[in-house]
C-alpha cells in the first residue's frame, strides 16, 4: 500500500540503522551534536527557553536531540532500537525515561501526557506513517503541539516509503490535528522563516528526487472539537 513499508524491509532496515548509529561521528561529538540540535529547533521555531513541559521524542535514536531541553522540562524517548542503542558509548538514552518500541506500538502510559512531541527525520523509516501520527495524537494533551520533519522520495536500505505531501497532510488531518504550518521542499532549518522551497536539507542540497516535508500541528482543545461536531 502507498505510504507503507513492508515488514521484511523494515526488519532489515533496523540492522542498517544500528550500524549507522554505531559509526555516527556526529552523535559521538557532544558539542557538535548539541549545537546542531539547537540550530534545528530554532529553525523549526521552537523557543530556547521552554520550561515545565512534558516532551516526547518519537524515533529519538541513540542520542536524543531533545536532551537540550531536559534541564527545565521532562523528556521521554521512544525508539525500536533503544535496547541496543543504550550500549553505544555516546548514547544518552538511559538518562531519560525511554521505551524500546516501534513508533506504531501503542504505549498506554504515554496517553494524553505531552505538551510537545517531536518526530524528526523518522517517518520515512516507519512501517506505517499514518499509524505513527495517530499514536502521536493520542500521546498529546489537548492543545499540545507536534513538530514533524521527514524526507520523502528516498529509497535505500533504511528508507522505503512513498508518501508525499498530500498523503502526509491527510494523515495529520485524519488523526485529528489542526495543521498550523506545512512546507514542502523547505530546509527544516528555515521552516519558521521561509515558505518558498529552497531544495536544501540541514544546510546541504537535497539528493535528487528527495524533498523535506515539515509540519507544525496542534491537537485541538475539547471545546473546539465539540464546536465543530
Amino acid at each position: 500500500r502507498k505510504g507503507y513499508m513492508k515488514q521484511d524491509t523494515w526488519t532489515k532496515a533496523q540492522t542498517h540503522e544500528l550500524q549507522y548509529h554505531s559509526n555516527c561521528k556526529l552523535r559521538a561529538n557532544p558539542r557538535v551534536w548539541e549545537e546542531g540540535s539547537r540550530t534545528l529547533f530554532r529553525g523549526l521555531g521552537v523557543p530556547d527557553n521552554i520550561e515545565g513541559k512534558n516532551i516526547l521524542d518519537v524515533g529519538c535514536g541513540s542520542r536524543l536531540r531533545t536532551a537540550i531541553f531536559s534541564e527545565k522540562n521532562t523528556v521521554v524517548g521512544v525508539d525500536p532500537l533503544i535496547s541496543k542503542y543504550k550500549d553505544l558509548p555516546f548514547s544518552n538514552v538511559l538518562s531519560f525515561e525511554h521505551y524500546s518500541e516501534p513508533a506504531e506500538t501503542l504505549i498506554p502510559e504515554l496517553a494524553n501526557r505531552f505538551d510537545l512531541v517531536f518526530c524528526l527525520n523518522v517517518l520515512d523509516h516507519c512501517l506505517s506513517p499514518a499509524l505513527v501520527i495517530q499514536r502521536i495524537y493520542s500521546y498529546l494533551r489537548e492543545g499540545g503541539a507536534l513538530y514533524l520533519w521527514t524526507d520523502t522520495g528516498k529509497h535505500d536500505e533504511m528508507h522505503s516509503t512513498d508518501f508525499g505531501v498530500n498523503e502526509l497532510h491527510a494523515y495529520l488531518v485524519s488523526a485529528g490535528f489542526i495543521v498550523l504550518r506545512f512546507t514542502q521542499g523547505v530546509d527544516p532549518l528555515n521552516f519558521a522563516s521561509k515558505t518558498a522551497p529552497d531544495g536544501r536539507r540541514c544546510g546541504e542540497p537535497c539528493l535528487p528526487g528527495v524533498t523535506c516535508l515539515v509540519a507544525h500541528a496542534r491537537k485541538p482543545l475539547q471545546a473546539a472539537t465539540q464546536a465543530r461536531s
